[in-house]
Order: C-alpha cells, then structure tokens, then sequence
C-alpha cells in the first residue's frame, strides 16, 4: 500500500492548513475530546441509570455539542489572522451583550442566575466570552510587542506614548 505524503510545493487548503497548525495542538486536543467522552459515558453512565434512562441518555444529548465544537475547531483553524481577530470582536460584542442582558432578564438553573435565555437556547454569556478575551490578550500582547520589542513587560510600557510611527515627521 503507498502511501500519500503532502510536501510543501502543493498549494491548497488543506496543505496550507496542515503546515501552518500545530499538529501537537491538535492532538493534544484530539486527547482532551477522547478523555472527555471516555468520562462521559463511565461517569454520564451511573447518573442515567439511577434516573432510568439508559446509559447513553447523556453521551447522545452530548454527541452534537461535540461535532459542533469539533466542526468549529477545524473551522476557526483554517481562517486567517484578519477573520480570527473580526471573529474575536464579535465574540465580546456578543458576550458582553449578554453579560449586560443578565442584568435585566436572567434565567435560575440549580441556583445560578447568570444564564441567559435567547430563542428558547440556555448560555452563560462567560462562556462567549472567555475564548474572545483570550485572543484579544493575545492580539494586543502582539501589538506591544510591536511597540516595545522583546521584552513587553518593562517599566516604560506603562507610561503614555505621545508620538507613533504615524506621526513622526
């Protein structure tokens, strides 16, 4: 059987996605995914069973969340640093839209009122926006590294800077 190896010189999505991710990442979270179905269905298994349903009541509610977030992931990965940072705005402007909803109209479930009820969809609106600040920190981290080189966590970084490339004539 031969088998098929993808080099550099070919130019498609698929190779420029495969040489330009972290491959370790992947499988990394690849485990993580496995891990968590393997928790689901040992601890998911006893906790239907003394609610009797049968034992894969959860793992079969569960199973479109994780194609979703497996579809996202493969999704996400193959867009470009413009479309990930657009992607990352609107995740805050989302998540913060929510967060502000909580204040009005809030839904209780087992105890916490930090839900939010759109459509007849349940969410914590941390949840949108945990993964936005996450790349938002990342993307600004970039831009004073931009600024103050290296080392990003010097003393000067804390003063105002007047003057940027712009405007120095």
């Amino acid at each position: 059987m031969k088998m098929v190896r993808i080099t550099h010189g070919e130019e498609s999505k698929l190779t420029n996605w495969y040489f330009g991710t972290d491959l370790k990442l992947v499988g990394l979270l690849t485990v993580l995914v496995l891990a968590s179905v393997i928790m689901m269905i040992t601890a998911g298994s006893a906790e239907a069973n003394r609610l009797s349903h049968p034992w894969y009541f959860f793992l079969q509610k569960a199973i479109p969340f994780y194609l979703i977030g497996i579809f996202s992931f493969f999704f996400c990965s193959m867009l470009n640093k413009k479309w990930i940072l657009y992607l990352a705005w609107a995740m805050f402007a989302v998540g913060m839209g929510c967060m502000i909803l909580t204040l009005v109209q809030n839904s209780a479930i087992n105890g916490s009122t930090r839900w939010v009820t759109i459509c007849g969809f349940r969410f914590l609106p941390a949840d949108v926006l945990k993964p936005a600040l996450i790349m938002l920190t990342a993307w600004f981290m970039q831009r004073l590294q931009g600024i103050y080189g290296e080392n990003i966590f010097c003393k000067g970084m804390l003063k105002f800077r007047k003057e940027t490339k712009y405007n120095n004539k």
